[in-house]
């Protein structure tokens, strides 16, 4: 069963392999200016929206079926070239925009067999 997807990343949970996340969390955010006022309180001035950012955590495991190093290649290659991709969760395309890796940290529980990933996504306009 695919849980999600980004770009041919594919977070999936079968009899064959399993590649699942925990820790989901969105942030959604306003932009302000902020203008000093000498002796008063701070004027703020909306500015827009900001890219929403996604980030959560993925385990790689050798004996779940996923090749650690293959997949955490694969996730930095997209951290490095700023390719962006629809991020995918359930059956649903979060947002209305494609959204880029912004950051991948990579924690070597029991090298080379089990890596966790804590991947951060910003949302592309």
């Amino acid at each position: 069963m695919t849980l999600g997807s980004f770009g041919d990343a594919i977070f999936e949970v079968s009899n064959k392999k399993i590649m699942t996340f925990d820790n989901l969390k969105r942030q959604t955010k306003h932009r302000f200016s902020v203008h000093e006022l000498i002796n008063n309180v701070s004027k703020l001035e909306s500015v827009g929206v900001a890219p929403d950012e996604i980030q959560f955590e993925v385990t790689l495991h050798a004996g779940l079926g996923v090749d650690p190093q293959k997949e955490s290649q694969k996730l930095r290659a997209y951290c490095h070239k700023g390719e962006a991709h629809y991020l995918i969760l359930g059956n649903f395309v979060i947002g209305k925009q494609y959204y880029v890796l912004e950051s991948v940290d990579e924690d070597f529980v029991q090298y080379p067999a089990v890596l966790k990933l804590q991947l951060k996504f910003k949302e592309y306009a």
